[in-house]
């Protein structure tokens, strides 16, 4: 018969500590300071043992094991229990149970207590565990007796990243060995240093050997060592009894709440639904997602590398779907695999070729361009066809598409739709510009809602450039169908080099003709401010030539002095028919501020509508400038007539500007510039300003001959020109108009005399410019000789961000070097440049001949070419400029006579070396006169003349005015010559003509021919 208990035990009946070894009987209660050895094993038998922490030695409050593969144990046996273990009195190493009840293993390591549970045992089959507070991967604890155990138990180490399926993480810091063969529920318990960061994840793992799983466990709400479980102490249970022995050793972990079951998808294809190009790969997820997860793809099976970031617009390629779980960095199982096909839709559709329908061929064609893999619709889509041609379409408006063959959803439209105009006979508009020259050729710009050819120059845009100087260009504008045409003609300028004396070449802009009943037709016209519009037909009316007879071309011209532009519009073909013409005549014309406006012919009132603007009985007004419009003409039983016409052009003129030149109490200033010049002061003879008062700084304004744009620049008063300072000379000095460098800069061409120093108030100077000029801040340039200076100030360019809005390149005039002078040049944006004259290099235009002016043109990339004509500079030769003074230029009745007054002015420097020589050439309508002796003119009411200073003659054409021997016109001065003037009997109302005063080239030393003429008109009313 076997003993109750195991033999290797002797039992006390009250309590007592049996070594089995070595037979030591103790008392029921430990100090520590006791050691059990290999194959040890000291019982508490039915009574409760107590541990103090107390007493010294080499291990107070510490009862010892030995942990390697023959155990020593400190075991429980009947009805054992224990009280009092802590951090500081716990058993290091193995404790026994043999008891059948649930037992709480008193246990500890490396000075922490962290029990262990079973909840049951039996004497037959005890269970036995022991802990250790290291990490389960290298598990090597320190010896209580010195030194390092050897890994244990025998099996270790268990790499903690070994992770079965639901496993997120394992503690690295803890395991227990427990051991035993009773099928029975562990606890396990955690303190602080196990930095647990989950209760709702945290579960028992055990090592299977290969790697560690999730047994299924649940936090206990009262711990095993006391309290509520919280993140820094608790316990945790298994769920179900199980056998100690199926697993090597024991740790806490997290279960990852991704699961054990891969996701579910729908398909393992999924392709794109045009117009998208990509696709929701989770669209195709069936299953629930757990709790405190989210699905994720990889574009691998084992989710290596990072997730696929853009899941919901996945491209095509291969994609595996998992479940993840954040908080504990772990995945679910890999689902299917899923393969992604995108088909690109095609591309925009563009038309190869269409054909209007004809007077002849009723129906017209659409042929789109041909892509591969695409079938085509013309019908917004109700029908496609493989083949990209259609015919025998009849007129009507087309909306096309081009679809993917295999994808049917995958589409492209045309964003604007395709019109076939039916075969009318209406004749279509045509607005045509007067020339605009550039070099040795010019340009026209035209508006029209048919097909324009030119019968020279290259059509760009709605511009036709390049047309030979000498040569009229005639547009051709076709209706689109090809029934009816209209053609109008522009006449070709004499010469584009140097442009006559003290004008500007006007700006003209002319419609087509239109029907007006009673066998004539009428025109729009309008021309730039100051312009005076004729025609050689017909009666000018506002903006409009009326009255012109059917089959007669008229001649429409705007003068501006002496220059002039002329068109010829044809006449409308048939008024017979109707609808057959255009039934409204525009025209373009000058900017008004910040808006411009369209000038209307509406002979037959039809209804007139416009995209912007108010539309008026004779014009569309307010129109913004930049902005093109859109106008469209109802006439009663007529198509509408759409014709969109272009803004006119709003680039900067350039203005280029000398110093102030003392004369007498006021000062003179000279310019150049290719628009309208105003000045704040002083009087505007030719190409200078005479008369500024000493102390007024003059402000030059110059607007674009159309009036869109403007620059501006300012003189700066000398301080006196009566009492300059001692030893030295007021240099002269030249500035051309800022222009943009980019960057938020603009820069400008100065010249000055030789000698002198040019210095600016802001940006720097480099040469012949000032440059790093910041937009919108005005620079003085100041030239200095010793103590004398002359400054001008040169506003900013205003806008830098609109290309062509803005002069490309800015110009300074040079002083006189022998018989040449220089051009200097600013030219940021490397623009070309043509030159009538001279040498050029990158920075200057050298030998220009003295008294040569020279014409410039700059062509920006995109740009209409700038042209701006430099004269010769002044104190080299004598130039001389005439003008007349009338107090009133309609004369009304036969016989009414006015006094006029010739000036013949000195502009320069130099005063006259010669006879000054000038002609009057007598008109048809009036009869000139004139006192040799006479002293003083009626003009202003009462102006000094010099007529004793001239000799005059006179035959059947010409009244020749000859200055006597020795008598000099001064520079900066004029002599002042009277004459009177009458209306002679029967003479029509209405009658225009001019007073022409001409200085005959290179007398008195003129050097400067283009401001020899001066015309004034009259008019009998």
């Amino acid at each position: 018969m076997k003993n109750k208990y195991p033999r290797n035990i002797i039992w006390l009946l009250i309590v007592m500590l049996i070594t089995i070894s070595n037979a030591i009987y103790s008392q029921s209660s430990s100090f520590g300071n006791t050691y059990i050895f290999n194959d040890g094993e000291m019982g508490i038998v039915d009574i409760q043992h107590n541990f103090f922490n107390g007493g010294s030695g080499i291990q107070p409050g510490i009862v010892g094991t030995d942990r390697t593969s023959t155990q020593g144990f400190l075991s429980f046996v009947g009805t054992a229990s224990w009280t009092g273990a802590s951090n500081s009195a716990f058993v290091d190493g193995y404790v026994k149970s043999y008891l059948t009840t649930a037992f709480i293993f008193p246990i500890g390591d490396n000075n922490k207590y962290r029990p262990a549970a079973v909840s049951a045992a039996s004497l037959a089959n005890p269970s036995n565990a022991a802990y250790y507070g290291v990490s389960a991967a290298t598990a090597i604890t320190s010896r209580l007796r010195g030194g390092n155990e050897p890994i244990l138990p025998t099996g270790g180490p268990y790499n903690t990243s070994l992770m079965g399926t639901g496993v997120g993480s394992v503690n690295n810091v803890e395991y227990w060995d427990i051991n035993g063969t009773t099928s029975a529920k562990i606890t396990l318990t955690w303190d602080a240093n196990s930095a647990i960061t989950s209760l709702s994840s945290l579960s028992i793992l055990g090592w299977n050997g290969t790697q560690w799983v999730a047994i299924a466990s649940t936090v206990d709400s009262t711990s095993l060592i006391g309290g509520s479980s919280t993140l820094t102490t608790g316990s945790i249970t298994t769920n179900a009894n199980l056998v100690p022995d199926n697993y090597s050793v024991y740790t806490l972990g997290t279960i990852c709440n991704a699961g054990t079951t891969a996701p579910v998808v729908s398909s393992n294809t999924i392709t794109n639904t045009c117009p998208t190009t990509t696709v929701n790969l989770n669209s195709l997820v069936t299953s629930n997602t757990p709790s405190g997860t989210s699905i994720v793809w990889f574009t691998n099976n084992n989710h290596t590398g990072s997730a696929y970031a853009t899941p919901t617009t996945a491209v095509a390629g291969t994609y595996y779907p998992f479940y993840y779980d954040s908080v504990n960095s772990c995945y679910s199982p890999v689902g299917a695999m899923v393969t992604v096909t995108i088909t690109l839709p095609p591309d925009i559709p563009t038309i190869a070729s269409t054909t209007q329908p004809t007077c002849i061929v009723a129906t017209g064609s659409i042929i789109f361009s041909v892509q591969s893999g695409v079938e085509y619709s013309v019908d917004n889509g109700l029908n496609f066809q493989t083949s990209p041609t259609f015919t025998g379409l009849a007129a009507g408006t087309y909306n096309l598409i081009v679809r993917n063959s295999t994808n049917t959803t995958c589409s492209a439209v045309l964003p604007n739709s395709v019109t076939l105009y039916a075969p009318s006979i209406t004749s279509p508009n045509l607005i045509v510009s007067g020339a605009i020259c550039n070099g040795t050729t010019y340009n026209v710009s035209f508006n029209s809602n048919g097909l324009v050819t030119a019968s020279a120059g290259n059509i760009v845009g709605n511009t036709i450039t390049e047309v030979p100087i000498g040569t009229n260009l005639v547009l051709t504008s076709t209706s689109i169908n090809g029934c009816s045409s209209i053609q109008s003609t522009v006449v070709s300028p004499s010469s584009c080099g140097i442009p006559p004396a003290g004008c500007v070449t006007p700006t003209i802009s002319a419609g087509t003709g239109v029907c007006s009943g009673s066998g004539t037709y009428s025109v729009s016209v309008t021309a730039s401010l100051g312009a005076i519009i004729t025609s050689d037909t017909g009666t000018v009316f506002g903006n409009s030539v009326t009255g012109i007879a059917l089959g007669t071309s008229v001649t429409i011209t705007a003068t501006n002095g002496i220059c002039t532009n002329s068109l010829i519009v044809s006449s409308p073909s048939d008024c017979t028919i109707p609808c057959a013409t255009s039934s409204v005549s525009y025209s373009i014309g000058s900017c008004l501020g910040t808006t411009y406006n369209v000038s209307i012919s509406n002979p037959n009132s039809v209804n007139i509508t416009s995209s912007v603007g108010t539309v008026g009985s004779n014009a569309v007004t307010g129109i913004p400038i930049g902005t093109n419009v859109t106008l469209t003409a109802t006439a009663s039983g007529c198509t509408p007539e759409v014709v969109n016409l272009i803004a006119p052009s709003a680039t900067t003129p350039s203005l280029i500007i000398s110093g102030a030149t003392c004369n007498g109490n006021t000062y003179n200033v000279n310019f150049n510039s290719n628009g309208v010049v105003s000045a704040s002061a002083g009087n505007i003879v030719g190409n200078t300003i005479t008369g500024v008062p000493v102390g007024t700084d003059l402000v030059l304004i110059s607007n674009s001959i159309n009036g869109c744009a403007s620059t501006q620049s300012t003189v700066l008063s000398p301080a006196s020109c009566s009492n300059p300072p001692t030893g030295c000379i007021t240099p002269t000095i030249s500035a051309g108009s800022g222009v943009c460098s980019g960057s938020g800069t603009y820069s400008v061409s100065v010249s000055t005399s030789v000698g002198a120093i040019i210095s600016s108030s802001v940006g720097t100077v480099i040469g012949n410019s000032v440059t790093g000029i910041s937009i919108g801040s005005p620079v003085t340039i100041i030239a200095t000789i010793g103590s004398c200076t002359n400054s001008v100030i040169v506003s900013s360019p205003s806008d830098c961000s609109t290309q062509c809005a803005t002069s490309s390149v800015s110009y300074s005039i040079g002083s006189c070097l022998g018989s040449t002078y220089n051009i200097y040049i600013n030219n940021p944006n490397g623009s070309n440049i043509t030159s009538s004259g001279g040498t050029i290099n990158a920075s200057v235009i050298t030998n220009i001949p003295i008294g040569i002016n020279v014409t410039i043109t700059a062509t920006a990339t995109g740009c209409i070419p700038q042209m701006v004509t430099l004269s010769s500079p002044v104190g080299c030769s004598p130039d001389f400029t005439p003008t007349v003074d009338i107090d009133n230029v309609v004369f009304l009745t036969a016989g009414v006579s006015r006094d006029f007054v010739v000036n013949i002015s000195e502009t320069r420097s130099s005063p006259s070396n010669g006879q000054i020589i000038f002609i009057i050439p007598k008109q048809s309508g009036f009869t000139i006169t004139y006192n040799p002796l006479n002293v003083l003119s009626a003009v202003g009411g009462g102006t000094v003349v010099n007529n004793s200073d001239w000799n005059f003659t006179e035959n059947s054409f010409f009244i020749t005015v000859t200055s006597k021997p020795n008598v000099v016109v001064d520079s900066y001065s004029f002599s002042s010559i009277g004459f009177e003037i009458f209306r002679k009997p029967n003479i029509p109302n209405q009658t225009w003509q001019p007073i022409t005063i001409t200085i005959l080239n290179g007398s008195g030393s003129d050097s400067v021919d283009d401001n020899n003429t001066y015309n004034l008109i009259i008019k009998t009313q």
